[in-house]
């Protein structure tokens, strides 16, 4: 059973905050157990007095309104102490989540390559069940599992002797090699068990935000096939771990017969030798029926502690993740972004990323794997594996810089790097003369608004989606007047104004999971609203974020936004040259290279993919 102890140290966090309310619940227990125990002791008692027909007699009575007391005592300390586990198991729950949503949402997209959406939710719902059920149920069971039968046993050898008590509980010593025996399968089971559990939730969320795609292809019985399939591969997995806990409990009983067996061929003839009084066997029998419980609760506890190890495990995977990158000493980022350059900058993917992705990110950006291939960079080979590569430029205050290149050409992946979502190879990236790894990933990102590609909206109003930015949010309270204000003119900004008044509940207007309720232009435009609403981001990157709006409503949004680009330094890319126009600088990415640049007139006077585009979108 080392694995308690190992289980009891990874558990410190919540052991020691609680360690009052362990050691009160270990006093209370204490203090029920040896009453508990002394109901069989004066039960025999009372059948010795009937036995010699003192059944009238006051200390009869005495004897009668004892077992009384000791019952409700008893129901009383045990209804404390099912209360207070439960009470365990509740806050054990909660700081598990809390640990795991903080740490979560504190971690870079790197995180999110290493952990798919079903293992984090498998382990905030599933591991964390089994951590509250071990503080719970589990705690109840090691307690009834130690101290109890050894206070049976006390009591039991104060009654018959210790010799017969011995021989009695002897029958029960299998039950603990059979746990042992039993530890290395139940490991093995649960760790399948816990894998198909994230199988499944990973096979339901697919489901649920893929539906109109399923649905548009009717593919739906297909759908329901694989989670039919990944249903029945759960429930064998289940099946197999539980049919030796079920098979347990009559092993404990069949122990216990012989037990009682033993008893009544051992005791039998002392009560006719009259060495062993009606009383005694009475007792006797109760503390053998008492002993069945305590049988039980040690495999449940032994099940149940090696779930929670287990399950405390895999959440310390998540806990424990350490980024790849080395993060060294870091500063706040304090003046602002004033002056942004790469110089010479290299990129490739983290070398942990599955297969698949790795696969889909080759298609989209020729990546790497190595940064040993980046230092050692003399062969075609090598060249080819960067997602970015030879990356420079430079970008001041009042600047527009417009990244454009074919699909898969790195346009995504280079202003990403900015808001520090992977780990870098080299220190390529200088923001007002310092390298960004120099800077606290959140203080940088505090100066940054972004718009990505595919715009994310809360399941919640318009207004509160927007404050978001600020990490502001009303409910029912009023917004205050320079709040309105702002909120007004990034709308005016994001050509919402006409949209507003078709909207039910003007600003309050719930959006519905993901922005369902909204067109895909309205989504894209209040998602740069809430850039745009942020307070203190000095660059503004738009990742081709009007792809859908038509012709007409871009131009109204560039004009604005080229009125108020004074203060700010502003990265766009997009496939649609309409937006890039006015840029200071246009990069030309192909395979993570920059294969050309300039302003839009001289790019379209010159030979080459940006003039192709320029005739295929009708601006030659």
């Amino acid at each position: 059973m080392s694995f308690i102890p190992a289980y009891l140290r990874s558990l410190r966090w919540f052991l020691h905050p609680e360690a009052k309310r362990f050691r009160l619940y270990f006093l209370i227990a204490l203090i029920e157990l040896p009453i508990t125990v002394q109901l069989p002791r004066l039960i025999g008692v009372i059948a010795d007095q009937l036995s010699r027909g003192e059944g009238e007699q006051t200390s009869f009575l005495l004897n009668i309104t004892g077992c009384f007391l000791l019952i409700v005592i008893s129901y009383t300390l045990m209804n404390l102490l099912c209360r207070t586990q439960g009470l365990f198991g509740i806050f054990i729950r909660r700081r598990a989540l809390s640990r795991l949503y903080r740490h979560t949402l504190a971690q870079r997209r790197v995180f999110f390559d290493e952990f798919s959406d079903g293992e984090i939710l498998t382990r905030a719902s599933s591991d964390v069940d089994n951590l509250q059920e071990a503080m719970g149920y589990g705690l109840i069971c090691v307690v009834d599992a130690t101290l109890y039968p050894a206070t049976i046993f006390i009591s039991l050898a104060m009654t018959v002797g210790i010799g017969l008590a011995a021989t009695i509980v002897l029958p029960i010593v299998p039950v603990i090699f059979l746990g042992f025996l039993m530890n290395r399968f139940w490991d093995r089971s649960f760790h399948a068990q816990q894998e198909a559990y994230e199988n499944l939730s990973d096979e339901v969320l697919e489901g649920i935000q893929g539906i109109r795609v399923v649905r548009a292809y009717h593919v739906e019985a297909r759908k329901n096939t694989q989670f039919a399939e990944a249903v029945i591969d759960l429930r064998k997995k289940k099946f197999i771990y539980r049919i030796w806990a079920v098979c347990f409990w009559p092993f404990c009983s069949m122990l216990l017969l012989i037990s009682y067996i033993a008893l009544f061929l051992i005791g039998l003839p002392m009560m006719n030798q009259g060495l062993l009084s009606v009383g005694q066997m009475t007792s006797a029998l109760f503390y053998i029926a008492s002993l069945q419980w305590p049988a039980v609760c040690l495999s449940d506890a032994l099940l149940v502690a090696k779930k929670a190890l287990e399950s405390m495990n895999r959440i310390d995977e998540v806990l424990n993740y350490k980024d790849p990158e080395i993060e060294g000493d870091t500063k706040a980022l304090t003046e602002g972004i004033h002056r942004l350059r790469f110089r010479d900058f290299h990129f490739s993917y983290p070398r942990h990323l599955s297969e698949i992705e790795r696969k889909q990110h080759s298609e989209e950006n020729r990546q790497t794997t190595t940064v040993e291939r980046l230092q050692t960079n003399c062969s075609k080979e090598a060249e080819a594996a960067f997602a970015l590569e030879g990356i420079n430029f430079e970008l001041r205050t009042g600047q527009t810089i417009a990244v454009v290149g074919p699909v898969g050409s790195g346009k995504s992946t280079l202003l990403q790097q900015l808001l520090r979502l992977y780990p870098m190879d080299n220190e390529g990236i200088e923001i007002n003369g310092e390298a960004i790894q120099h800077f606290e990933p959140n203080s940088l990102r505090s100066h940054i608004a972004y718009v990505p590609q595919n715009s994310f909206l809360f399941s919640d109003s318009i207004q509160n989606n927007i404050f978001f930015s600020d990490g502001l949010r009303f409910g029912d309270e009023e917004v205050r007047p320079e709040q309105q204000k702002r909120l007004e003119e990034v709308f005016t900004i994001a050509d919402l104004e006409e949209d507003l008044e078709q909207f039910p509940d003007s600003y309050r207007t719930q959006t519905g999971e993901r922005g369902i309720s909204l067109s895909g232009g309205q989504k894209q435009r209040i998602s740069l609203a809430r850039a745009l609403y942020k307070q203190g981001a000095e660059l503004l990157i738009l990742d081709d974020c009007l792809s859908a709006v038509d012709g007409s409503t871009e131009a109204r949004i560039l004009e604005q936004l080229k009125q108020i680009n004074e203060g700010r330094l502003m990265m766009v890319a997009a496939h649609r040259f309409s937006a890039v126009l006015n840029a200071d600088e246009i990069l030309v990415l192909d395979h993570g290279r920059i294969v050309d640049r300039g302003r839009h007139a001289e790019l379209a006077d010159r030979p080459g993919w940006y003039q192709d585009q320029c005739k295929i979108q009708g601006l030659l």
